[in-house]
Order: structure tokens, then C-alpha cells, then sequence
């Protein structure tokens, strides 16, 4: 019956004449009193589930609501509430505490429609909530960044490709100064170009940076620091990269630095990562440490260490060399792309890679051909921060992060250190020293290669939330909090430090350097200018760098 009422209501009949009118007067009586008493044994029965409604009247109001629809007569047709469409929208809002789906399905309107019927009958603080969920389900996935035009020239975007990084070809000037000769790197953070400089008549690398608001402000911060290096290293003996300026450019931020090689990490890559000879790593120990005294001694925190940050001076030799084996090199003051191949080598042959350096350790070294030239220098300091700073809780790459750091308890220069000594066995082992993805191995690593975690560590961080986990009854919980049996068997196969030195080299200081600098408590840890005074150095001195032979320094 009510089916077929609301059909009627669909199209205004025409006005019946006075026979009808009685006989309807008549049927809307004997409904009437129909509907009150199914109307109290609807409000008897539902009595539970009104009580769990917010407002227990809402029941009683749906049903005299739809009894008036059903029998409001010629007024629910043409009364001066409006037409009968602005009577179902409205009666549709009374019906609104159903979710939004039943609402959609039961209506057939559109999302946009059914929103706006919805904000009209709220107040103003549930308006500003559906407004929030409105947007957040309206959203469509985020396009890639365009590029701005801060300067608001034309050329700006004709020069920028679909990613907002800088698209200029060779033979192209930038500033009406400097000459595109090639692309020397590209990653998520822009393009590096190698130019020549028309005033100075010198091939410099220019770091274009992409129009993104977070990597703009990255790069000046960058900027801000390497000009306090620069300006603070009157004669040249930081052995940090030199930046000689920097400007803004059709909206890019341009850094222009002096040409370097490639990374240590890419020379590593371009000869099958076989290990470099002694001599070679007591050279880039040495200048990775007095950079690390210069930095530290004007309270400033890399923060990010590793081959990849490491150059070497440009050869012209040592470059075609490693760009014929790594065309996407990642020596471009910076990693492109935040792993610069890390992830594929730890994951896909690190094992191998191990068990050939362990028995390179028993029966003697197979080492790479080493540079011509020695000398390196410290790159991207994007993310340096100095001492008096606020500081993040995570830094550097994985791999070459510290206890504290892993576990929270703060960080500061021996974080460097600790990076510095994973970089120094990496370069005699060919390959990582801590190879892995998850802090409970990476710890567990730790402990098996050199110490168990020292109590006080352990205590702090028991009491930390985000590192008490790996803890249980103040020791690491291993093997049981291991996530596979692969990753036990990882740390397993895991030996000694001074089982991965031979006793050669053992003899001629590097283990005992690695020990000082890979010490798990921060504060026992050495610092640069201690390590520089180890007996691994005795007898060298940077003249011994350009140029050096198995027969310099020892």
C-alpha cells in the first residue's frame, strides 16, 4: 500500500471531485488510526535499538514523518513548502544519519549532490569536518611537481623537463658564462653539468638543482655551509670540495664547483669491487680524517659519509675509466638518488662478495689497479649539521650507522667516525662492512663482527619506546627477534673483525685503527685528530698522496 502511494505522489493527480473527497476523507480516518498503533508497537519493539541511537527520538520523528508523507493529501502536493522534488530533498536530510553509501545507493544522486544536501543541515563545526572528508575523498593522485618560474620568464619552463629539473644540451651557456659540455649526473635532486667557465677559461661542475620548493631550500642550505667551509679554510687544507659560487637561474638554484673525478664507491664498481691496495687506503684514511678534524674543529657534523661522498681529484684517465664502466655515475656531488646502486649490491651479491673477501683474507689479497692519482675530496654536505643545531633522529645511510644512532640515544662527531671506519674496512674488503636492511641485524652484525652492546647503552635504551623492542632482560634479543632464518644465518656467517684483517696488514696498524674507530660507545670512541696520530700513518704526510706507490709512507 505505501508503495503504491508514493507511486501516486510521483504525478499530481487531478483534483477529485467532492464524492472522492468524501470517500478519501474517509480511508485517511480509518489510516490514521492504523498508523498510531503500528507506530507504539514499532516504538515497543525497537525500543532496544533506539536505546543505542544518540537520539531516541529520531524513530518516532521518521515514522509521523512518513505518515504525513503518505497521507498529507492535495497540501504534501502544492503546499507552500515548495513542489514535491524540494519535498524529497528535504526529507531526504532528515534521513542523513544513515552512512553515506546507503544514502548514495538509496537515492541515486551524485557524491558532489549528496555533499552539499549534507553541509546545508549541519552547523558550523560538523560543516568544517565534512568539509576535511570531502576533500580527502575528492583528492586525485598528486601530478609531478610542475616547474615553477620564479622569475617569470618564458624560458624557464622551455629550459625545464616534466619533472622540474633543469633541460639544457651541450653547447648551451648558462648565465651567458658558463658552456654546457656534458651531463656529468642526474638523480632525484637534479642535474650536475660540466661547463666551462668563459671568464676563468676552467671546466668547472655546476649543480642545477630542480624546481621544487624542498630541494631548493635543501641546496641553499648546502650553499649557506659549504660558503662558511670555504670561507674558514683560508689556505686550502680541508680537503672538502670547493664551491666558488652560487646564483639562481631561470628559477634553479646553480652551485658551481671545482671538477672532480669520480667517487670511490663508482672506482670500486668500475673494477668488480675488488679491494684497493694498502697504500691506497692509508691515503683516502688520511684525507677522510683531516677533513673530518677540519669540519668537526668548526663544530659542523657531516652526517652522511660514505664512498659515494668521497671523489677523486679529477684524472682525466681515472674519469673516462669510470665513466666507460658506470655510465649513470653517482660521483656527482651528491647521490642521485639516495642508494646510488647500494640497495642492488648489498642485496643481489653480497654473499659471494663476502665469502671471496674472507678467503682473500686466508690466502692473500687480490687488489684493483689503483689510481694514478690519489687525492680525494669530501663532497655533499646537504645534510650537515652543526652542533648546536636541532638535530634529526635518523641519519646517514644504513649501512654506515652507528649504535646510537640505530637505537636512538643521540648522535654527534663520533657519529662520524663510526661512518669513517665503515668506509676504511669497506675499501679493504671490496665491499660492505654491514650488509644489511633491518636494525635488529644490523645490530646483531655489530655485536657478532666487534662487541656485545655496552650495558648502559642497553639500560637507556630499554627505556626508550621506539628501541626497547630489540631488547630482553637488558641484552639484544637474538636470534629470537630475528625476522627470518636467512637473516640468522647472515650473522652467523658474519666473523671477527680482526678475522677479516690478515695478519699482514694487521701488523702495519689498520686493525688497530678500525678497532679505535668502530668502538660502540660513543663517548670511548677516538676522534679525527687521535686517529690521526695512529701508528697506521707514522711516516706519511699528504706529499705522499699525488702520485703514491706501494713504497710511500710504508
Amino acid at each position: 500500500m505505501c508503495h503504491i502511494l508514493r507511486r501516486r505522489h510521483t504525478r499530481p493527480p487531478p483534483v477529485p471531485s467532492t464524492p472522492h473527497r468524501r470517500r478519501r476523507r474517509a480511508a485517511k480516518d480509518a489510516n490514521e488510526n492504523g498508523t498510531r498503533s503500528r507506530s507504539r508497537s514499532r516504538s515497543h519493539h525497537g525500543s532496544r535499538s533506539s536505546r543505542r541511537r544518540t537520539d531516541s527520538r529520531a524513530p518516532r520523528s521518521r515514522s509521523r514523518s512518513r505518515s504525513k508523507r503518505r497521507h498529507s493529501g492535495t497540501r504534501s502536493r502544492t503546499g507552500s513548502s515548495g513542489s514535491h522534488r524540494h519535498r524529497r530533498r528535504y526529507s531526504g536530510r532528515k534521513r542523513s544519519s544513515r552512512t553515506d553509501s546507503q544514502t548514495r545507493g538509496r537515492r541515486g544522486s551524485s557524491e558532489n549532490d549528496y555533499n552539499g544536501r549534507r553541509r546545508s543541515s549541519r552547523g558550523k563545526n560538523k560543516q568544517r569536518h565534512s568539509r576535511r572528508r570531502d576533500s580527502y575523498h575528492d583528492r586525485e593522485p598528486l601530478p609531478p611537481p610542475p616547474p615553477a618560474q620564479k622569475d617569470g620568464s618564458e624560458d624557464s619552463v622551455a629550459h625545464d623537463d616534466t619533472v622540474g629539473s633543469y633541460a639544457g644540451k651541450p653547447g648551451e651557456y648558462i648565465a651567458n658564462r658558463y658552456k654546457i659540455i656534458r651531463e656529468a649526473g642526474l638523480g632525484t635532486f637534479g642535474r650536475v653539468l660540466e661547463c666551462l667557465d668563459k671568464q676563468r677559461n676552467i671546466v668547472v661542475a655546476i649543480k642545477v638543482v630542480r624546481q621544487v620548493e624542498k630541494y631548493t631550500e635543501s641546496a641553499k642550505i648546502e650553499a649557506a655551509i659549504l660558503q662558511d667551509v670555504n670561507d674558514k679554510d683560508k689556505n686550502n687544507e680541508s680537503l672538502c670540495v670547493r664551491m666558488f659560487k652560487w646564483f639562481e637561474y631561470k628559477g634553479h638554484v646553480c652551485m658551481v664547483f671545482e671538477r672532480l673525478g669520480c667517487s670511490l664507491y663508482d672506482y670500486l664498481k668500475s673494477h668488480d669491487y675488488k679491494p684497493f691496495p694498502l697504500h691506497c687506503i692509508r691515503a683516502y684514511a688520511w684525507q677522510l680524517l683531516t677533513s673530518l678534524e677540519f669540519i668537526h674543529s668548526i663544530r659542523l657534523i657531516h652526517t652522511d659519509l660514505k664512498p659515494e661522498n668521497i671523489l677523486l681529484v679529477d684524472d682525466e684517465e681515472e674519469r673516462l675509466s669510470c665513466d666507460s664502466s658506470s655510465p649513470s655515475s653517482t660521483s656527482s656531488f651528491g647521490s642521485p638518488d639516495g642508494s646510488s646502486g647500494r640497495e642492488q649490491w648489498s642485496n643481489g651479491r653480497q654473499w659471494k662478495k663476502r665469502e671471496r673477501a674472507m678467503s682473500d683474507a686466508d690466502a692473500g689479497r687480490l687488489s684493483l689497479r689503483p689510481p694514478a692519482n690519489n687525492a680525494v675530496k669530501l663532497i655533499d654536505f646537504g645534510g650537515a649539521t652543526y652542533e648546536d643545531e636541532s638535530k634529526s633522529s635518523i641519519i646517514n645511510t644504513r649501512q654506515y650507522r652507528s649504535p646510537e644512532v640505530i637505537l636512538g640515544l643521540g648522535w654527534s662527531y663520533p657519529s662520524d667516525i663510526w661512518s669513517a671506519g665503515c668506509i676504511i674496512a669497506e675499501l679493504y674488503l671490496g665491499e660492505l662492512l654491514f650488509a644489511t636492511h633491518e636494525n635488529m641485524e644490523h645490530l646483531a652484525l655489530i655485536e657478532r663482527c666487534l662487541n656485545p652492546l655496552p650495558v648502559k647503552m642497553a639500560a637507556r635504551a630499554s627505556k626508550n619506546s621506539a628501541s626497547a623492542k630489540f631488547f630482553h632482560r637488558g641484552r639484544l634479543n637474538w636470534p629470537a627477534g630475528a625476522s627470518s632464518d636467512e637473516s640468522v644465518d647472515h650473522v652467523r656467517r658474519m666473523r671477527k673483525l680482526e678475522d677479516l684483517i690478515s695478519p699482514e696488514d694487521a701488523q702495519s696498524g689498520l686493525l688497530e685503527l678500525l678497532q679505535l674507530m668502530l668502538v660502540l660507545d660513543p663517548e670511548n670512541r677516538v676522534t679525527a685528530k687521535e686517529a690521526l696520530n695512529s701508528p697506521f700513518f707514522d711516516g706519511f704526510s699528504y706529499r705522499n698522496i699525488v702520485r703514491a706507490g706501494p713504497n710511500d709512507g710504508h
